[in-house]
């Protein structure tokens, strides 16, 4: 990658970038496309698309009830509480 485009990525990602980390960072991305177009070159002929790149199993347990947590105990924990609710702040301003 050359100077002028990396330069320009960095202003369109909004990344001030020194003038020493610009030639590290043209060798870095060089690297980084020629491991991409490696990539494009593999033939993926019959190769179904996945989301990841090893089958997953889902894992599931059994939903058994359990004993109920101590209100108390929990709401001791809370940074702030009111009667037996847990206080946080607002999030969305109305």
């Amino acid at each position: 990658m050359d100077r002028d485009t990396l330069l320009q990525l960095a202003e369109h990602a909004k990344l001030e970038l020194t003038e020493a980390e610009i030639p590290r960072l043209c060798a870095e991305m060089s690297r980084l496309l020629e491991h991409l177009e490696a990539l494009a070159r593999v033939d993926t002929a019959g190769v179904e698309p996945s989301p990841y790149p090893a089958p997953l199993a889902l894992v599931t347990r059994g939903d058994t009830p359990g004993a109920p947590l101590d209100r108390e105990r929990l709401l001791a924990a809370a940074p702030e509480r009111r009667a037996a609710q847990f206080r946080v702040p607002r999030v969305i301003e109305a």
